[in-house]
């Protein structure tokens, strides 16, 4: 009660990965406050798969029927032991992984398979407890509401930390939303929980036993050896590609990673060396990939928040956000040029008054090589910037619209011109005709 009291009274640290730069004091308010649920959850799961993980170990030892068998019960316990006590250092448990991509998720694989043979399945009931992030956050929302609280259930570990705190959390996030509408206060702590578990990198959660075809409620306590995770989309997902170039054998470590990462749609993914060939085991997923750059900041409002906006609103459920994001991965992958616009040409486009005369005029232009300059090599701040151009363009609400809308021809502005007109294509049409309808 005291820590969330002293969040909720204080100002947020900016260091949050997601919101850094023009978050507001609130967003940051809400992620201080929810940390001390999640970091809650995060000691639980760590003591009940510490618990669990041990005492299964020396059960295998005491049932062994052969020097053999203990023989071998006993070296494959040292490996679940080293993979516990790498797991447990984890300050995100329920991440896939860290500095290798999916270290955390395979020292808690090691540390709960009880033989190799488990290793290549992955963590047991995986695809059974599978649901979205929607999904998983409006439950936390029921088991730790203050009218009608629902039944705890997994991940809630009984006797532990996590739900009396989140119970606190949930109270305080009310206040902070500062909504006199029930409904508006709801979708406020349902969001915050939402966005938590991005921040936070809650990717999977230990689940309950599964119910085989016997009469009788649900179980509903987790267990160190039963686990979801939350890759479902929000929305209906649609089948997935298949096919492609054969892949060289893996590990049955890094087989395990890969089965549970496929059908993800909200793990971490990076997108900086993408190309139209693997692009095609990308096209799942709903979030921003990891090195989505933001470049550097212009001191000019409507452009930087432009940028933080779509990284902010940015979602993968719409086509159109989906589409902005396979655009700018395309093109920053195949089609970035070694050309540069030519200078002093800006009176060519002075009589450009419709949007034709403008793409006239632009067409009319030579492109220039420039000794000793081959453009820039980082792709992803292509990425970010055909992205957000793309979005923002469409998005009605995002900054750049709404600049457009009260500029009196509604162009984008010499800021936005002159920072993108030496990177991209897109930038370098200068509107200054009529306000134009999107």
């Amino acid at each position: 009660m005291l820590r969330v009291n002293h969040a909720l009274n204080t100002d947020a640290p900016k260091s949050y990965e997601s919101y850094a730069g023009y978050s507001s004091e609130t967003e940051l308010k809400v992620l201080n406050i929810c940390k001390i649920a999640f970091d809650a959850l995060f000691e639980d799961t760590k003591l009940l798969v510490e618990a669990g993980v041990r005492a299964d170990i020396a059960h295998r030892k005491a049932t062994a029927s052969s020097r053999e068998e203990l023989s071998k019960a006993s070296s494959r316990g040292e490996l679940r032991e080293s993979g516990l006590k790498s797991w447990i250092k984890e300050p995100f448990p329920l991440a896939y992984g860290r500095q290798s991509e999916r270290d955390v998720f395979t020292h808690l694989l090691h540390a709960v398979s009880p033989d190799e043979n488990s290793v290549c399945s992955g963590l047991p009931n995986w695809e059974n407890f599978a649901t979205s992030p929607s999904k998983f956050s409006m439950s936390l929302f029921n088991m730790s509401s203050p009218d009608r609280p629902s039944r705890p259930e997994a991940p809630v570990v009984e006797g532990g930390s996590f739900l009396p705190v989140l119970k606190v959390v949930h109270k305080a996030l009310i206040d902070l939303s500062n909504h006199p509408d029930k409904e508006a206060q709801n979708a406020f702590v349902v969001g915050a929980f939402k966005k938590s578990l991005r921040e936070f990198k809650v990717h999977f959660f230990p689940a309950s036993k599964l119910k085989t075809g016997t009469a009788g409620a649900p179980h509903r306590r987790p267990l160190y050896n039963s686990w979801g995770y939350l890759g479902h989309k929000d929305e209906t997902a649609r089948s997935s590609l298949r096919g492609g170039p054969s892949r060289p054998a893996v590990t049955s470590e890094e087989a395990a990673f890969n089965d549970a990462t496929a059908n993800d749609f909200n793990v971490a993914w990076s997108a900086n060396t993408l190309n139209m060939i693997n692009l095609q085991r990308y096209l799942r997923k709903v979030s921003l990939p990891r090195d989505f750059t933001l470049p550097t900041l212009t001191s000019v409002p409507y452009v930087d928040n432009t940028y933080q906006w779509v990284k902010d609103n940015y979602d993968g459920t719409k086509p159109l956000h989906h589409l902005g994001l396979l655009v700018g991965i395309i093109v920053s992958s195949s089609l970035l040029p070694n050309l540069f616009m030519p200078t002093g040409k800006m009176t060519d486009f002075l009589y450009a008054h419709s949007k034709d005369d403008v793409r006239r005029a632009y067409n009319k232009l030579d492109w220039l090589p420039k000794d000793g300059r081959r453009g820039m090599s980082d792709h992803s701040i292509f990425i970010a910037m055909y992205t957000t151009f793309i979005i923002a363009i469409y998005e009605k609400d995002s900054p750049l619209r709404m600049h457009m809308s009260e500029a009196p021809r509604g162009g984008l502005g010499d800021a936005w011109t002159k920072k993108h007109s030496k990177r991209l294509l897109f930038f370098f049409f200068k509107f200054r005709s009529h306000r134009f309808s999107l």
